[in-house]
């Protein structure tokens, strides 16, 4: 398989995308390029959502744009107003 020409990068917050989820997630042994998502399996993600140290962060749209990235407004100023 080709190596990629450019990189797609995304993130998501805590506790939003788990493994079990219908989006399909990664883990150690699906993390490859072009490898299969894990997935979907309801009972895996209740049990991650029900172990959860922590609740589930939310961004607001404008918090979560690409914009407010590059702009300079700090990690702990997005927790501080997801909360």
């Amino acid at each position: 398989m080709a190596k990629p020409l450019a990189y797609f990068i995304t993130f998501s917050s805590y506790g939003t995308r788990l493994h079990g989820g219908e989006n399909g997630s990664v883990d150690r042994n699906h993390n490859q390029y072009g490898d299969d998502l894990i997935p979907p399996k309801p009972s895996l993600e209740s049990y991650e959502r029900q172990t959860q140290k922590n609740p589930t962060v939310m961004f607001a749209p404008e918090q979560a744009s690409p914009c407010s990235m590059v702009s300079g407004q700090s990690r702990s100023s997005i927790a501080e107003t997801a909360s």
